[in-house]
């Protein structure tokens, strides 16, 4: 294939070096067009003071999706002309929502993607990936060992090599090479896009972005062989590319751990150190696994006899959840706080096994002794369940609920003092406006409002005859997490639930069927609590 034209001197030599493009994206100035290359339309009016901005500053995801960059005027790189792009990425922002991605894509003079480089701030922390195009027609996704971008001033300027052999973009970063399909060499288009983080501007930036070529001479690259193997068997193989002669470096995903076909694979050990690209193809580099260990867990706590069993690989992290409170048969209200304190609030216990039959136990505190009733929202009949939108952590047992526009009955109270809780989480939504309600009777006894964050709300009611408690509203993303009635019954008939009607039935306080009781506590028989002495 023939080398594209470039704009380089004439009678380059070995070793030269030609500055195609050197931006400062100085605030007030025009991006100005020149015959190597011109700038996206778009593009224009995004400097500000800090650079090239790509802040997503409004509530649409996506909206700066692959905007035109620049375009050259011939495709820069090829045999003999190495493709050297940098710049410096500012004012990043880990904040704990959602991550911003900035892209920027290459593209040949067929117009096609070769390869990208993305990266993420947001979830408390940075991120960056290599994407690189397929002979086959998709992409593959590679994470980068270091993430340039930083809060502030604090980031690792961005510095790539293009090189490239036939079919093969061959690109260098942060000490890694990564190998890239193209039918053409070259680079002709840069795309910038930058996706999600909706609500939360990351205020990133593009400054000093300098493209360059150096001549080089006609470097010869080889593939080599790199081969999996666990116990003798060859699990996989890759096929890479390699400049002949050069040293084989193995990248740290190489050497990873790796789960495939349910088995989890531990890194031991590679031969790599001292091969070099063999020009004939012949170079073959062998990492060696071992299998991973399976460890079965147990979990319990110190109230009752429910436990939660499960497996993990060897060197994972097993996670449980579990509830806020659990009611026990003598109307004890028990509590296990949230993982993590205030900043991290988690209803998942994460634990790492390190042998079989591993045990751990959740340690409940004495919350109240006047428990009458206790629910988890997702528990009650004719709720949607919730697990998304952080409800899988925030919420209590890891789920939420909400309701339709129907007032659901969760029990009937006999006559006395009780103190109704529940706890809301999702976006904040005005003084006045009532997200979640529990009521007695016609009386809102609880009306819960969504502040931006998990919390709980309660209020007390006084009951002279026996009142059906309802629950009504919520939504998709802002459910209610569990109700919990504490408080004195005048009449000592206590809590009938909805779901413990039948006559002649036995029940514990959670609502769970059981023979006739074998121990001293509180039970319901015939919708009634039954103290068993």
């Amino acid at each position: 294939m023939a080398a594209a034209a470039m704009c380089i001197p004439a009678f380059a030599a070995e070793g030269d070096v030609t500055t195609i493009l050197d931006q400062t994206f100085t605030e007030g100035t025009t991006l100005e067009n020149t015959d190597a290359y011109t700038w996206g339309e778009e593009i224009q009016g995004m400097i500000k003071a800090n650079g090239l901005a790509m802040t997503n500053g409004n509530s649409t995801a996506g909206n700066f999706e692959n905007r035109d960059f620049v375009a050259f005027t011939n495709a820069l790189g090829n045999a003999t002309n190495d493709l050297n792009i940098s710049y410096n990425l500012v004012h990043g922002q880990d904040k704990g929502q959602a991550k911003t991605y900035y892209t920027i894509n290459y593209f040949n003079a067929e117009g096609e993607f070769v390869f990208g480089i993305s990266e993420g701030s947001g979830g408390w922390g940075f991120s960056a990936d290599i994407v690189t195009a397929n002979k086959e027609g998709d992409n593959t996704t590679t994470p980068l060992t270091n993430a340039h971008i930083g809060k502030f001033s604090k980031s690792t300027p961005v510095n790539l090599t293009v090189k490239f052999s036939g079919e093969q973009a061959i690109i260098e970063i942060d000490g890694g090479s990564y190998t890239a399909y193209t039918s053409s060499e070259g680079i002709k288009d840069i795309k910038l896009s930058v996706t999600g983080g909706v609500d939360f501007s990351r205020h990133m930036s593009i400054e000093n972005f300098v493209v360059k070529t150096t001549e080089v001479a006609a470097a010869q690259f080889a593939d080599y062989i790199v081969k999996y193997v666990c116990d003798g068997k060859v699990l996989k193989e890759e096929t890479k590319s390699g400049l002949v002669g050069s040293e084989i470096s193995l990248l740290s995903t190489e050497t990873a751990d790796f789960t495939e076909g349910g088995v989890k694979y531990i890194y031991v050990s590679n031969d790599a150190e001292g091969q070099t690209v063999n020009a004939d193809g012949t170079t073959v580099v062998t990492i060696t696994f071992r299998e991973a260990a399976k460890y079965n867990y147990i979990v319990t706590n110190n109230v009752n006899d429910e436990t939660i069993e499960g497996t993990c690989f060897e060197g994972n992290n097993a996670s449980v959840s579990y509830c806020r409170y659990i009611l026990s048969e003598d109307g004890t209200v028990w509590l296990k706080e949230p993982c993590g304190g205030d900043k991290k609030l988690e209803y998942n216990y994460v634990f790492t096994p390190n042998s079989d039959n591993f045990k751990v136990n959740l340690e409940y505190k004495t919350y109240a002794e006047d428990g009458i009733f206790y629910i988890e929202a997702e528990n009650i009949e004719g709720v949607t369940k919730v697990t998304n939108n952080n409800a899988d952590v925030r919420c209590s047992d890891a789920a939420g609920a909400y309701t339709g526009e129907e007032a659901i009955t969760i029990c009937t109270l006999e006559p006395g003092k009780y103190t109704i809780e529940t706890a809301i989480m999702g976006g904040k939504q005005g003084d006045t406006d009532v997200i979640f309600t529990v009521a007695a009777g016609e009386e809102n006894v609880v009306e819960a409002v969504t502040n931006g964050s998990w919390h709980t709300q309660s209020g007390e009611i006084e009951l002279t005859v026996p009142t059906d408690i309802t629950v009504k509203g919520g939504a998709g993303n802002k459910p209610f997490d569990y109700v919990l009635i504490t408080g004195t019954v005048d009449t000592g008939t206590a809590v009938k639930s909805v779901e413990v009607a039948e006559d002649n039935v036995w029940y514990n306080l959670q609502g769970v069927k059981i023979a006739e009781p074998t121990q001293k506590g509180l039970f319901i028989h015939n919708g009634k609590k039954v103290i068993v002495k």
